[in-house]
């Protein structure tokens, strides 16, 4: 498995699950959404900002008004102690 850099810096393995049901949360339909998964193509040490960006591209192109969603949408970040 494909291992992605978050913003944290942290690595996980790329779950294009996760992807996948990001962009269907902003009214992608699946077919789409799967299209985009599909397309990716998420490399060793890939920034998981760049997976999004790649995503947002070709989201707004397929289905415009899920891509302004999807390029709106901010991830709350943790709170350090």
């Amino acid at each position: 498995m494909v291992k992605v850099v978050k913003k944290d810096g942290s690595k996980e393995d790329f779950k294009p699950d996760k992807l996948k049901r990001s962009l269907t949360r902003t009214g992608c339909s699946e077919k789409n959404a799967q299209k985009i998964v599909d397309s990716i193509k998420a490399k060793e040490g890939m920034k998981t900002s760049e997976i999004r960006k790649q995503a947002m591209e070709q989201l707004r192109k397929l289905e415009p008004k899920a891509g302004k969603k999807y390029e709106s949408f901010k991830k709350p970040t943790m709170a350090k102690p």
